[in-house]
C-alpha cells in the first residue's frame, strides 16, 4: 500500500495519537505463528513483524489522514 510520506517515523506517529479516541487497535495475531519471531509492533501489542513494516498501522494513518484531510 502506497501511503503519504511522512517526516517522522511511525513510531513517533503511534506515540502521538495512542491516547486518542479515534485510534482503532487490531486484535492480537495469531500467536501459534509469532511466538517464535523477535520482532514486535507496538501497534499490535505482538510479536511478529517490526512496527515499521506493519501494513495495518499504515492503513490506519492513511484513513486518519484521509478523514482530516477531506473533513
Amino acid at each position: 500500500m502506497r501511503i503519504t510520506s511522512l517526516n517522522v517515523t511511525l513510531s513517533k506517529v503511534l506515540i502521538a495519537i495512542q491516547d486518542k479516541d479515534f485510534v482503532w487497535y487490531p486484535p492480537p495475531m495469531n500467536h501459534h505463528l509469532t511466538h517464535t519471531s523477535k520482532k514486535y509492533c507496538l501497534f499490535h501489542k505482538d510479536k511478529g513483524h517490526d512496527m515499521k513494516d506493519c501494513y495495518v498501522l499504515k492503513k490506519e494513518i492513511k484513513i486518519l489522514i484521509t478523514k482530516v484531510y477531506f473533513h
